[in-house]
């Protein structure tokens, strides 16, 4: 995930095309963009602030009900199941790790 401090993948994506209308776009907007290498390629998604705190948390190591708190303090309409459909339908993650008690009963 990146976090930029300007629209950074909305003046990208409005320059791909000769006749985006740049009017309505705030270029110092704050951006967060999901970004992965896969064999197909790069893929690029912008995310929500509160979906990308949520990725945030997850990649600072917390666990997933830490993580959808920290993303409902920024937006508590949060759809945590909607955020993690659509980090498994992107491959984003790479291990799914069970707390010690439930790792062995599993």
């Amino acid at each position: 995930m990146v976090r930029t401090a300007t629209a950074a993948h909305s003046i990208w994506l409005a320059h791909q095309v000769a006749t985006t209308d740049l009017s309505k776009l705030d270029p110092w907007r704050a951006e967060s963009v999901r970004l992965l290498c896969t064999r197909s390629g790069v893929h690029c998604e912008p995310l929500e602030p509160a979906h990308a705190a949520f990725l945030s948390a997850l990649v600072d190591g917390l666990d997933l009900t830490a993580a959808a708190e920290i993303a409902m303090d920024h937006d508590e309409s949060f759809d945590l199941q909607a955020a993690l459909s659509a980090e498994l339908a992107a491959g984003s993650f790479s291990e799914i790790e069970l707390p010690g008690d439930m790792a062995t009963s599993a």
